[in-house]
């Protein structure tokens, strides 16, 4: 009985290679045009698979809309929906946590043909730019390990829409194993199986391993934190086999781990062994070449199954090593989404808050109540920039930057919006407690300028603050953002002005 496996084209080749492993040669994958690009193609696609009289199977999305274009009195058909197209490659979980992160998903299908796709699309460069930075943050790459190549496609692709990328190695393991367990139920329910009793008992034995693996794969890959997942494999190694002993070796900087590897495995490239005389089996958790750990299992309920058990506690390890692989993934993926929020937000001089944050704050809300707000202008910037060179410049930036740390708290809003320019946002403070933040920052910069040896160095700001609660009658209306930092920029620049004054008056009565 043959079988026609209906897939999107962009994830045909991978489906072809698990079909070739596994020697089903009674199924033949027939892709299906890519509907994502061209709506278009829906007529074409439903005509291509009511014109297939045979068995089909159609793995597909739910946005996709293929299973729509099924007859429901057609009894020859099994369709399996997922939420998203990775669904069958990637636990939904993590697809989820990518997207959310700005994580743009892409497979290595897609990525052969991305030029064509842009065509179909309607996208130029700068239109195709446009709607990827809307988009997403960045690209990321599911790889099954299939094309060598894939990196070279998937740069090229990156630099013509300008994003960064990653790629998140997900192997075939998992998806061979959904698709087994998929053609096996198929086998099952066809109703002219005419196969051997025991080639169906051993159908169903499969079926049910399989079974089995996926719920694990779910389990176990919904974790996202490592120690969560080997506490869950321990879990399952405890449930599934009776094992009374599950101990997690986790590599190191030291040397036990190979030691103990060096010592159980006669040939290192094994990836489990079995102990008969003391009933335990040790096996590697491998991904992609790198050994994450191994599993030393014993204590069974049933010590003479131990041979069983071995080929299943094989394909649990390696869905095991995905698991951590991913968890060491997302651990980085959360801690590269928080540097870009961090940079995107950050003074990389000062490590003080930038203009384009000051704006986002001011623009989600009105004006509190006792909030005031100052301007800080460094003196004579541009003259030691112009006369020093813009390092030493820099240095009178970096130390206007720690007196405003020290001088506000960290409630406060203390951004750099300018090359000399500084605003600062100070929340419940009171009117009468403003002049006093004012001798604060100018007792600091004293302070910091005994320490200075070159005069050049020595830090001079111009301040001035605007209090809400300033030149407002009752009933007035409240300030705006924008009127009331205006009002502390005429003060700072007053205070510029009787400065610079008090210099020059100083300078001629020498």
């Amino acid at each position: 009985m043959h079988l026609n496996l209906y897939v999107c084209e962009n994830f045909a080749w991978d489906y072809r290679q698990i079909i070739e492993k596994n020697d089903y040669g009674f199924v033949t994958v027939v892709p299906f045009a890519c509907i994502c690009s061209d709506r278009k193609k829906k007529q074409a696609v439903a005509q291509q698979i009511s014109t297939d009289q045979g068995n089909k199977m159609i793995i597909t999305s739910r946005d996709c809309g293929v299973a729509k274009m099924v007859s429901q009195d057609d009894d020859l058909t099994v369709i399996y929906e997922g939420d998203h197209c990775f669904h069958d490659y990637l636990n939904e979980k993590f697809i989820d946590y990518i997207i959310v992160k700005g994580g743009y998903i892409l497979t290595g299908g897609w990525l052969h043909r991305w030029e064509k796709w842009l065509f179909e699309g309607g996208f130029d460069q700068k239109t195709a730019r446009q709607f990827y930075a809307e988009s997403c943050s960045e690209l990321v790459l599911l790889d099954t390990g299939n094309d060598p190549t894939i990196e070279t496609k998937l740069a090229a692709f990156a630099d013509y829409i300008n994003l960064p990328y990653r790629m998140i190695y997900v192997g075939t393991e998992g998806l061979s194993l959904y698709l087994g367990r998929l053609i096996n139920d198929w086998r099952q329910t066809r109703e002219g199986l005419k196969e051997e009793k025991q080639l169906l008992e051993d159908l169903k034995k499969q079926g049910a391993e399989y079974a089995a693996v996926l719920h694990i794969i779910e389990e176990i890959t919904g974790f996202t934190k490592k120690r969560d997942i080997i506490a869950k494999i321990k879990e399952l190694f405890h449930f599934i086999f009776g094992a009374g002993r599950v101990r997690f070796l986790e590599r190191g900087d030291d040397d036990y781990f190979e030691t103990y590897l060096s010592d159980e495995f006669l040939d290192p490239d094994d990836e489990f062994k079995i102990d008969q005389s003391s009933h335990y089996l040790v096996v590697k958790l491998i991904r992609y070449g790198e050994t994450f750990g191994a599993l030393e299992i014993g204590d069974f309920q049933k010590p003479e199954k131990i041979n069983d058990y071995a080929n299943f506690a094989l394909s649990i390890a390696r869905v095991s090593a995905l698991a951590i692989s991913n968890s060491v993934k997302y651990e980085l993926l959360e801690r590269s989404c928080d540097e870009v929020a961090y940079i995107s937000y950050h003074d990389s001089l000062t490590g003080l808050y930038n203009r384009n944050y000051f704006n986002q704050e001011i623009n989600k809300q009105p004006i509190p109540a006792n909030v005031c707000a100052f301007v800080c202008d460094i003196d004579g910037l541009k003259r030691v920039n112009d006369d020093y060179g813009h390092a030493w410049g820099d240095e009178l930036i970096i130390a206007a930057g720690r007196a405003l740390k020290k001088a506000f708290r960290e409630t406060d809003l203390v951004a750099r919006v300018g090359g000399d320019e500084f605003y600062i946002i100070v929340y419940d403070c009171d009117i009468n407690t403003t002049e006093t933040l004012k001798q604060r920052l100018a007792t600091i910069i004293a302070k910091h300028n005994d320490s200075i040896a070159e005069p050049v160095l020595k830090l001079g700001l111009s301040v001035g603050y605007y209090h809400g609660d300033e030149g407002k009658a009752p009933g007035d209306k409240p300030w705006t953002w924008e009127e009331i930092f205006h009002q502390a920029d005429q003060r700072m620049y007053a205070q510029k002005s009787e400065r610079k004054q008090k210099n020059k008056n100083s300078l001629l009565n020498k």
